[in-house]
């Protein structure tokens, strides 16, 4: 009789399992919206997945602006660019005659060409090492001192900026954002 045991507990089991499976099948049988809802958002889910990778990947963005003409229609120009950012913020210190005055903090990314992103990726350290010289140079200009957040200031920054990642990946740069600045005082 022990003999026959493991086989009864498992013939048991067995029965359990396919009585279950049976039930389980039956219920979503009776509700053939709940299968429907499950699969619709496994399918929206993958979806979004693989297009945030594709997007991820193209580093492309497509901006979208409404131009208005002489006669007041409305004019939709589409322009797609991507954009190259920089793995780390930069950090430029301020100094004056007694020393280090203060750090500025900044997060810049490079517009070019969507074909051209890869290019610009794989060009990272030299661009990094020209930005950074540039934004040196401004700090010893004194373009960090007094209103940093000035139009004309940031204006000119963009500008030296720019002029810095043209000589590496030359007019691939279209041109330079400023997506963060900070001056932390020490």
């Amino acid at each position: 009789m022990m003999k026959f045991l493991p086989f009864a507990i498992w013939a048991l089991a067995l029965v359990g399992g396919l009585a279950g499976g049976v039930m389980m099948k039956s219920a979503s049988s009776h509700n053939p919206q709940a299968t429907t809802d499950t699969k619709d958002a496994a399918r929206a889910l993958a979806d979004a997945k693989t297009a945030a990778k594709t997007a991820e990947k193209s580093g492309a963005k497509e901006e979208k602006s409404k131009k208005g003409d002489e006669n007041g229609k409305d004019e939709t120009i589409s322009a797609t660019m991507g954009f190259m950012k920089f793995g780390r913020q930069f950090i430029v210190p301020v100094i004056d005659g007694s020393g280090v005055k203060s750090l500025v903090i900044m997060d810049i990314t490079i517009e070019v060409p969507p074909s051209e992103t890869d290019k610009a990726y794989a060009a990272e350290p030299k661009l990094r090492d020209a930005i950074l010289s540039a934004l040196l140079k401004l700090s010893d200009d004194g373009a960090f001192s007094g209103k940093l957040l000035e139009g004309d200031n940031l204006d000119g920054i963009r500008a030296a900026l720019l002029a810095a990642a043209r000589k590496v990946i030359s007019d691939n740069a279209k041109d330079v954002l400023i997506l963060g600045i900070t001056r932390h005082d020490v």
